[in-house]
């Protein structure tokens, strides 16, 4: 969108893929802030990523979703980490 008005396509989508939907939302002046649980925390203007040693909260990873964490990792006392089947969780 060159001029902020024009959608181009170089090629059409493979048959069978079918419809595209494109929806404008408009232009906003506003800036969005992510919750605080889904901010990353960086240092040395991004190039390390960090996490707390402790989880503190419950948290499920689904079956549907991939995690990874920099360990160790210590679960609180009365905090449930849960893995539902199919989902992964990785501890670097």
């Amino acid at each position: 969108m060159p001029d902020g008005t024009t959608l181009t396509f170089t090629a059409a989508p493979s048959s069978g893929t079918g419809n595209i939907f494109v929806i404008y939302m408009g232009v906003s002046a506003a800036s969005v802030t992510p919750a605080a649980e889904n901010k990353g925390t960086f240092k040395a203007s991004g190039i390390f990523r960090t996490n707390a040693q402790t989880l503190s909260s419950n948290t499920t990873i689904l079956a549907t979703e991939n995690a990874n964490v920099t360990g160790p990792l210590t679960v609180a006392s009365g905090v449930t980490l849960t893995v539902e089947s199919g989902g992964t969780l990785v501890t670097l």
